[in-house]
């Protein structure tokens, strides 16, 4: 599987709702957000199968995102962002929600927004750009000054907002939390729950939600969590231990996809394993075959050399039968041509010794042949001694009983 289709796979995996997490999860509860305040959230909202948000400082659509597990689960809301860049990312994949590129204020009007290198920092805040500047660290080292245009808060709901009813708003603004509270109509647009970044307070901000009827729920070292004095009856579906402990074990995107590779790996070396396993039992029974091949190869080896060996012999066998027969034959010419005057006028001789010569004239080149053999002499001498031997032979053996006969005839006269 190709890199990108195993990111594909992991991102649909962990975007999934708890209770058809792959089994490659199981045990873990997948958190976007910062410091886990999307699971915070969700505490506080278990009957709610999709409702809305609002998100003042929305960020990245993924990385520390707050509402990126409501939006995968159903939600939909308003995400204000006012980074062009970051603008285009939530555009691009937060098709369901209204994205704003705007800053959030008390007024309208135009501000000069700070964009960090860690775009987290990134702020409308004159005093937070002065504390960055007194100590400069790698993330506030490089930046960029822009103008954006500004809303109240109350006016952008007031454009985007498709019901009244909002489940719960985070703001996260980096010092400028005073004036996103102070731009909202409290009276109109009530969040049940609100998430407010509380750990750098540059304008005290809570005496204006006591005054709009907020009560504080939960304090997460980080943030602070209101509820609205009519949306009480959630503090009793929040429980810390059973929201942030005993669910399971709170993991980042990045630890949650080594996870799931690592165990997509493991279930492919267990895949390879067995196919290596199943290749190695054929390698096995090939090498039988091989072996028992190779045998049978040297088998009909050595059946071959017997052959040959046989057909040696038969080559000597018939080597000598053609030497003596040939010295027997010499022999009886020999005799024979002392008789031939007397017996020119009889055709059945002359035919038989016809014969004999061209017997003679085989014999001799075979048993030259004999004497430097050949792969095929075999069949040479055995066409040649099967064809003559029976003709010329008994040619032969009727040619000397006739001498006899004629012999007999002389010797009586």
């Amino acid at each position: 599987m190709s890199t990108h289709n195993r990111m594909r796979k992991v991102g649909e995996v962990m975007s999934s709702t708890s209770s058809d997490v792959d089994s490659s999860l199981a045990g873990y509860v997948v958190s976007y957000a910062q410091n886990r305040e999307d699971r915070i959230i969700e505490g506080f909202f278990p009957d709610i199968e999709s409702g809305t948000y609002v998100d003042v400082g929305a960020n990245e659509p993924e990385d520390d995102s707050v509402t990126k597990i409501f939006y995968d689960k159903g939600w939909s809301g308003i995400n204000i962002e006012p980074s062009p860049r970051l603008y285009v990312k939530l555009k691009n994949e937060r098709k369901r929600d209204t994205n704003v590129n705007l800053g959030v204020s008390e007024k309208s009007g135009t501000l000069t927004f700070r964009e960090y290198k860690n775009h987290g920092l990134s702020t409308f805040s004159q005093d937070v750009k002065a504390e960055h500047e007194k100590q400069v660290s790698e993330k506030t080292s490089e930046y960029q000054d822009y103008d954006v245009a500004v809303l109240p808060l109350k006016d952008i709901l007031k454009k985007h907002l498709k019901n009244d009813h909002i489940h719960f708003m985070k703001i996260d603004v980096e010092g400028y939390e005073y004036n996103v509270i102070k731009g909202n109509d409290w009276t109109v647009f009530r969040p049940e729950l609100l998430c407010i970044e509380a750990n750098h307070v540059i304008k005290e901000w809570r005496t204006l939600l006591t005054q709009a009827k907020y009560t504080l729920a939960l304090n997460d070292g980080l943030n602070e969590y209101y509820l609205r004095e009519e949306s009480l009856f959630r503090q009793k579906y929040f429980d810390y231990s059973n929201t942030m402990l005993l669910s399971g074990v709170m993991i980042n995107p990045g630890v949650a996809k080594r996870i799931m590779i690592g165990q997509e790996d493991r279930q492919n070396l267990e895949n390879y394993s067995s196919i290596i396993g199943k290749l190695e039992a054929k390698n096995n029974e090939l090498n039988v075959k091989y072996s028992n091949a190779i045998l049978e190869l040297n088998q009909k080896k050595n059946i071959k050399k017997q052959i040959k060996n046989l057909y040696d012999s038969m080559d000597q066998k018939i080597l000598s039968t053609i030497e003596r027969k040939g010295r027997s034959h010499g022999r009886k010419k020999t005799s024979l041509s002392v008789d031939v005057d007397t017996m020119k006028n009889s055709a059945s001789f002359k035919d038989l010794l016809e014969s004999a010569k061209k017997y003679d004239a085989k014999s001799f080149y075979n048993y030259h042949a004999i004497k430097n053999p050949k792969k095929i002499h075999y069949r040479i001498i055995e066409g040649v001694y099967k064809t003559s031997r029976n003709i010329v032979f008994k040619g032969l053996k009727s040619s000397y009983k006739t001498i006899k006969k004629v012999r007999g005839v002389n010797n009586e006269e």
